[in-house]
């Protein structure tokens, strides 16, 4: 086994690492019972120590049909103004539909329902919501990505676009029901008489002439909050909540209540649409290299990513052959002024970059979620990986190695904007600590 003291003087000539070498067992924020006997190396980042960090802009990500839809928008002095849209069809109640004498027919209402899984940000702003008609068909047989911009037509066909709409996730009463979360956005009557007495028959026959006929929806915010301020809605399109009724009565029966149902369903296609804009923040100073800031950015969304190495890490082959017992790296959270209402993601994505700039999923990823970790646990204040299997692969590599990165889980999914220390911060730094025996 070798001995620690030997390792500290093979190393004397780097004061900087003198530090990252010890047998005592590591407490804090990573686990404190991993190997109870055996050397250890541990990568500490303290002020300028080994961690060196950058931060990119994501790649747009494959953003159709997606378990969940966002819709907002937020802003934040640490990574700008981020904007989140979904364009959907809507889907018959039933085919071949007859209206009978269009003539005949007065629309007196429509209402579109969106359910609200959940709201990131503040939940009591108030949204200035933009819902037009789409000008372009969303094709079952095609790919899109987060950065698409579907084409549009029209004027904006909420009845009130005046009126400020807040996400609100609590349960409401409808006719005496009780119903999950939801936007009830009344619309322009102009947009049922298109829909129903400018129509026809063949329009009505089945789902593929219907979305021929009338393409769909856009629906987003323009809103544009200031620093700390706005939202982001989580919407489950596929709920039973979300639909749309047109509520018409005929005029020879002024009484009359009649009701037309577009479902929003598993067949109908939907594409989540992200904007960020960094300028004037502190990730743009890092993304342009003109930042020095103390912490790094991890923003889901196609948003930013964070790549790092480890100064030094070859420390692990000079010390071959070896047998890694335990390996985990932990990544502590700046909690800033806002993050009560942002709060840092569920979870991250320790990945390898590859020579192209891709990613590659670690050895130990493979054993499970409950092994390798990434869920950001709120009393540690971080985010801890084990990647044991990785660390002794490293050992025997030959292979040039292009770092790490940090990446979210549930991208496409989720407005969450993290923040991770780089260096020390009230007693809690980035570490990764290898305990391993000589063979």
């Amino acid at each position: 086994m070798i001995k620690s003291c030997l390792v500290r003087k093979a190393f004397w000539f780097s004061a900087l690492f003198l530090p990252l070498f010890s047998c005592e067992k590591p407490k804090g924020n990573l686990s404190e019972d991993i190997l109870p006997e055996g050397d250890l190396l541990r990568f500490s980042a303290s002020s300028g120590a080994p961690f060196e960090w950058t931060t990119e802009k994501a790649d747009s990500l494959i953003s159709q049909n997606l378990s969940a839809s966002l819709l907002g928008t937020y802003k934040d002095p640490e990574t700008g103004l981020s904007q989140y849209a979904t364009s959907f069809q809507l889907r018959l109640s039933s085919n071949a539909v007859q209206f009978g004498d269009r003539d005949s027919i007065v629309v007196d209402s429509v209402l579109l329902s969106l359910a609200i899984s959940s709201v990131y940000g503040k939940e009591d702003y108030g949204h200035q919501l933009e819902l037009l008609e789409l000008d372009e068909a969303i094709n079952a047989d095609s790919t899109y990505y987060s950065n698409k911009r579907f084409a549009v037509k029209g004027q904006n066909l909420l009845l009130d676009p005046n009126s400020p709409v807040v996400f609100n996730t609590e349960d409401i009463v409808v006719e005496g029901d009780t119903q999950s979360a939801q936007l009830r956005l009344p619309l322009a009557v102009s947009l049922g008489e298109q829909l129903i007495k400018n129509s026809t028959d063949d329009n009505y026959l089945n789902n593929e002439n219907f979305s021929s006929f009338f393409k769909g929806f856009k629906i987003s915010s323009l809103s544009n909050p200031g620093d700390g301020d706005g939202s982001a809605a989580l919407l489950n399109m596929l709920s039973i909540y979300s639909n749309m009724h047109v509520y018409y009565h005929l005029k020879a029966k002024p009484d009359s209540a009649i009701s037309f149902e577009y479902f929003i369903n598993g067949n109908s296609q939907r594409v989540n649409e992200f904007q960020h804009d960094f300028t004037g923040s502190v990730a743009e100073q890092e993304l342009n290299g003109t930042g020095n800031s103390p912490y790094a950015f991890v923003k889901s969304a196609a948003g930013l990513v964070s790549r790092f190495n480890i100064e030094n890490l070859d420390t692990l082959k000079s010390i071959a052959p070896v047998g890694i017992a335990s390996a985990e790296i932990f990544f502590p959270v700046k909690l800033d002024a806002i993050a009560s209402d942002f709060e840092p993601g569920e979870r991250l994505i320790l990945v390898e970059v590859n020579e192209d700039g891709s990613y590659k999923v670690l050895p130990d990823q493979l054993e499970g979620d409950s092994y390798y970790g990434g869920t950001y646990d709120e009393e540690k204040g971080g985010y801890t990986f084990r990647i044991a299997r990785f660390v002794q692969q490293y050992t025997r590599r030959t292979e040039e190695f292009y770092g790490f990165a940090l990446i979210p889980s549930f991208g496409g999914v989720r407005a969450n904007r993290t923040l991770l220390l780089k260096a020390e911060e009230n007693g809690v730094r980035p570490e990764l600590i290898v305990y391993f025996t000589q063979l």
